[in-house]
């Protein structure tokens, strides 16, 4: 309601006395404070601090007091009336006090300083409980808050004392134990406060720093255990009151700080909502004795103002935030001449506001309290003539009383039925009625609609009074969330708000960018974000637009933060920063899904166990069983590989008989028998086709584990050929073992152990043939023991190459966490560099240095030592195995395999994150080796260069829909064409695998049975190409008979391999005389 005052004499029965006074609807009079009400007084002296809790579990807020007689609760009744006092504690040491629930029990306990010691006192109910002391010689307290300061649910205390010390005290559970940690002894603190100054979600620290002259801030780490110090203001003079708010309306905590000399109010601007930089301007130049502060919205209209008290001068003030932005100020006072000596702001009456509760200095103890009704600034006008004001907005009242002459208010009552008022033009809503309490005070309250003037005659007893009728001057005054239209208000429209609305002023102020008001509002605050955007991190300001939502979340818009999409996290918490989860254990919105823990959602939980890098699977039921099983499976394959290189080396014994055969005939028959040689050297003791096909599976694992997002039907057909990769993951070996590290140690040495067992069952063989004659492996007992070994390796070591060199790199493969942890690329909940880390390092080394490097290169070594004499005798007993599928001069086949194979490794495991990179080097390697097999034919068997060929090819593909793959992460379209194209690859490379696989079992067979020999095919092939390309040459005569002279030759020295379509046995061979005939390599 809006409030005028009119004052004028007449003779009546008595005098008339008629004021006009107005309040806004819902509103106090018009000083913004009700009439100062007593809460308690008499009990003794000064008081020393006021805290509002609800003591008793009522619902109504009480007062709690700590004054030079001890401390005592101020049990309130509705309304903010007393309902008694209650003493708690008899001393005259207190010195602070502060609330909150410090053991979970759901009732109010107290904190206070008595003298030097710092405690608190449990709620039983009725009572208190006896001193429970944290610090017994903490100093003089001058400051107490209650908070969480660590962030793990329960309160903890601040205490500031001038001694210097600000500590805070931990609550452990329950207030059960405490613990101190000191935040500074070296400030001499007068005042101490908390509030989140840096917007990072947790508790900091600020405070008034007395005779030290400055306002200092400490910002928490989020736990409590480290603090950084700012300085604020510094040169300032007896700073003895602190408090804060958001003064300027952009977002972030600002300071206010009272001096108690300089006679000042002083406002310090958190500039970038960082804390770290302040503005200090001075909001009120006279506040002379200034002790204490608090900052809260004492007008109602959505800006931060300030209360103030001081011991001398004017005792309680409020200062106006007019701009609500802090750069004009309006000082009003709500009591002089009082010595105020402590202040805190309660909401005493349970109308939502904040009241102003005080306790003086002398007076002999006296607590009062002036209630805040929140109304907007009211104006008033007096007028000695026959003026009045009204406005359209809201209510006017006007208010007769009834005066003698001399001004003595009259003692016999009005009745309401005997006051008449007519309003023309007329009004409708128009009521008088007799003020409750006040008979012979009379309240004509009207609400106007239409902005003009009206005149407004009053009869009592049927009198009319002097100067009747009056003229009321009705303006529009519209509220905020209306404009001016004409004559009426009207609401600002969707979209937009209004604030501190004029009859001047018929626009609303558009919302900031992005952001949207509901109709009739009337402050930016009422503009939040629409959906798909947020306030960002600077947080909700004015003329602050919001801004499109982060990659990896969803915005629900108004003033909801992001939250995470599934697959991301945001870290830190409340930074609007979301973060690709390396899982696929984040569920969105910080939750991680069944099995999954830690940060990002990485680790994998107990009773989980890393089914590859980035899914966690359920440990089953018999774990240790499963892992039992699984390595017998292993030993037993192993056994048989050994089983198979021992009746692969059997074969050698041929080689002497044919070396033996030449050194007993002529030279004839010496090159006879070399040519027997050779031919016996090239001939397969097994599929070399199964080693290519086992690889190629390997790397298809390898691409299904890389993070091309895969979908879950592609991630589970890929999945299958991990059972050719050694991995112990594969039969959970991770729920097995105790931990991360010994599964390391696992993993590398199981390959490694594969080979062993393979080598001891051929020494094993080679022994007991000393003894006895064992079927298809009796050769063995005549074989050397380096060549026995190098047999092994040679033959065995390269198909489990990828699986120790993947297990013994993965240990190396360390990334920095957003967290600033170092931890495994494959398992984040891993730490690098740590003393486990440490002690699994020399096994890393040794892994990587004695076979991932030391393997190709000594291949390598020993190919480059003996690469003039591969074909002699004694170099192809032992290393024979080593280049006998490669043409003469690709010897080196087998080592470029391996760094073929050490490449793809490499770029997997340490470019797992950089997924580009990580496809542009795979497909160089894979396009290089592809174009090298197909152009050189380094395989002497022409049936491996057709499968490596065709192998590539579909490596190629799945590298290419994983590439697709990865390209549509975040498309959101449907992925079954990926899944279908991935399982069509794997079929496809299955049916390459099965026809090559089979073709060369049929080859060996036919080998065996002297129908097949690869030498013959070649030469064969050579003679077509040569007779294919001879068509093409330029028509010479010469040339052309040379060429048929040379083919009719090669003809005739191969004519028995010929009539047999390139079949051929080792007579056959030894029946070519033909210089150069040994291999077509030769030729």
């Amino acid at each position: 309601m809006t409030q005028k005052s009119v004052c004028m004499m007449a003779v009546c029965t008595a005098v008339v006395l008629l004021a006009a006074l107005g309040v806004e609807a819902g509103s106090a009079p018009a000083t913004l404070f009700a009439k100062e009400a007593e809460l308690a007084s008499g009990f003794g002296g000064r008081t020393r601090a006021i805290v509002g809790a609800d003591v008793d579990g009522d619902g109504v807020t009480d007062v709690v007091v700590a004054s030079v007689v001890g401390l005592m609760w101020i049990r309130l009744a509705d309304a903010g009336t007393q309902a008694e006092v209650v003493p708690i504690l008899s001393d005259n040491n207190v010195v602070g006090v502060a609330a909150g629930d410090l053991d979970g029990d759901g009732d109010v306990d107290l904190v206070v300083g008595i003298g030097v010691a710092v405690g608190w006192l449990e709620n039983l109910g009725s009572v208190f409980s006896p001193l429970q002391t944290f610090n017994a010689s903490f100093g003089a307290t001058v400051a107490l808050e209650v908070v969480d300061i660590d962030g793990d649910g329960e309160l903890d205390v601040v205490a500031g004392a001038s001694d210097p010390i600000a500590a805070v005290f931990f609550n452990a559970g329950s207030g059960s134990s405490w613990s101190q940690a000191t935040v500074s002894t070296s400030i001499r603190i007068s005042a101490l406060k908390v509030a989140d100054l840096n917007n990072d979600g947790d508790v900091d620290l600020f405070a008034a720093l007395g005779t030290d002259d400055g306002v200092q801030a400490w910002l928490n780490n989020g736990d409590g255990s480290t603090w950084t110090s700012v300085n604020v203001a510094s040169g300032l003079n007896l700073v003895t009151a602190v408090s804060s708010g958001d003064l300027d309306a952009d977002g972030f905590v600002d300071l206010v700080s009272g001096s108690f000399i300089s006679a000042q109010i002083l406002l310090h601007t958190n500039v970038d909502g960082s804390a770290t930089v302040w503005n200090t301007s001075v909001i009120e130049p006279s506040a002379f004795g200034s002790v204490g502060l608090r900052v809260t919205d004492v007008d109602g209209d959505g800006d931060s103002d300030v209360v103030l008290f001081r011991e001398v001068t004017t005792g309680l003030a409020w200062l106006e935030n007019v701009a609500g932005d802090g750069s004009v100020w309006s000082s009003t006072v709500v009591r002089q001449d009082v010595t105020v000596s402590a202040m805190n702001l309660v909401d005493v009456d349970g109308h939502g506001g904040l009241d102003i509760v005080f306790g003086t200095k002398l007076d002999n103890g006296y607590i009062g309290s002036f209630l805040n009704k929140q109304p907007a600034a009211s104006q008033s006008a007096l007028l000695n003539a026959a003026f009045l004001h009204g406005q359209t907005a809201e209510r006017t009242e006007f208010v007769v009383d009834l005066a003698f002459a001399d001004g003595t208010p009259a003692m016999y009552p009005m009745p309401a039925s005997q006051v008449s008022v007519l309003f023309t033009p007329a009004v409708t809503d128009l009521m008088t009625l007799i003020v409750s309490g006040s008979p012979t005070q009379v309240v004509i309250s009207v609400q106007f609609t239409v902005a003009q003037a009206y005149s407004m005659d009053i009869s009592l007893f049927g009198e009319e009074l002097p100067g009747s009728p009056f003229s009321v001057v009705v303006d529009v005054d519209c509220p905020p969330g209306f404009k001016v239209a004409g004559s009426q208000c009207v609401a600002c429209e969707e979209g937009t708000y209004g604030r501190n609305v004029t009859s001047t002023v018929t626009e609303c102020t558009q919302c900031p960018g992005l952001t949207n008001a509901p109709e009739a509002s009337s402050s930016w605050r009422n503009c939040t974000c629409v959906v798909g955007t947020w306030l960002t991190s600077r947080g909700h300001r004015a003329n602050a637009p919001c801004e499109s939502c982060p990659r990896g979340a969803t915005c629900l818009g108004g003033l909801s933060h992001p939250q995470s999409l599934p697959g991301f996290y945001e870290h830190p918490a409340g930074s609007g920063r979301f973060l690709e989860c390396t899982r696929a254990g984040c569920l969105g919105n910080g939750r991680c899904r069944d099995g999954y823990t830690g940060f990002l959602c990485g680790t994998c939980q107990n009773g989980f166990y890393s089914l590859s890098d980035t899914e966690c699977a359920t440990c089953p039921k018999s774990a240790n069983s499963v892992f039992v099983s699984g390595m017998a499976i292993l030993i037993v394959v192993a056994s048989l590989g050994g089983l198979f290189v021992a009746w692969s080396v059997t074969r050698v014994t041929k080689v002497n008989e044919a070396y033996t055969l030449a050194c007993s005939g002529s030279v004839t028959s010496e090159q006879r028998a070399r040519q027997l040689l050779l031919v016996l050297f090239r001939q397969r003791t097994l599929p070399v086709s199964l080693g290519m096909i086992v690889v190629a599976f390997q790397v298809v694992d390898i691409l299904g584990s890389a993070n091309f997002a895969w979908d879950s039907a592609s991630s589970a057909v890929l999945s299958i050929f991990g059972a050719f990769s050694v991995n112990p993951q594969l039969v959970a070996a991770e729920c097995a073992v105790a931990t991360y590290h010994t599964l390391y140690v696992v993993s590398v040495a199981t390959p490694i152990a594969m080979l062993g067992i393979a080598l001891l069952v051929n020494l094993a063989l080679r022994l007991a043939a000393h003894f006895v004659h064992i079927p298809l492996f009796g050769g063995t007992g005549q074989i050397p023991l380096r060549s026995l070994v190098d047999s092994v390796i040679f033959t065995l070591a390269p198909v489990l190459y990828i699986p120790i060199a993947r297990a013994a790199l993965a240990l190396f493969d360390c990334v920095i966490l957003p967290d600033g942890s170092i931890v495994l690329d494959s398992d984040v909940g891993v730490k690098c560099f740590d003393a486990k880390w440490w002690r699994i390092f020399p096994l890393g080394i040794v892994a990587i240095f004695g076979f991932v490097l030391g393997l190709p290169l000594y291949f390598a070594m020993m190919l480059v030592r003996k690469r003039t004499v591969l074909f002699e005798l004694t170099t192809t007993l032992r290393f024979g195995s080593l280049y006998r599928n490669f043409r003469r001069h690709h010897y080196y086949g087998e080592v470029l395999s391996l760094c073929k194979r050490l490449a793809i490794v490499v770029v997997t495991t340490f470019l797992s994150r950089q997924q580009l990179v990580q496809i542009a080097l795979l497909f160089g390697i894979f396009v290089a080796a592809l174009y090298f097999v197909g152009t050189r034919q380094p395989y002497y068997f022409p049936l491996y260069n057709d499968l490596d060929v065709r192998l590539s090819v579909v490596l190629c593909a799945i590298l290419l829909i994983g590439t697709g793959a990865y390209a549509e992460r975040s498309s959101g379209t449907p992925t079954t064409a990926f899944s279908v194209a991935t399982i069509v690859a794997v079929v496809s490379l299955v049916a390459v695998a099965c026809h090559g696989f089979g073709r060369d079992v049929y080859l060996l067979w036919c080998e065996r049975n002297a129908t097949y020999v690869a030498a013959a095919h070649r030469r064969i092939l050579f003679a077509k190409t040569m007779d294919t390309e001879m068509m093409d040459v330029a028509d010479d005569d010469g040339l052309h008979n040379a060429a048929h002279a040379f083919l009719h030759a090669f003809e005739t020295a191969t004519s028995i391999v010929a009539d047999k379509g390139g079949r051929a046995d080792a007579s056959d061979f030894i029946a070519l005389d033909m210089p150069g005939g040994l291999e077509l390599d030769n030729i």
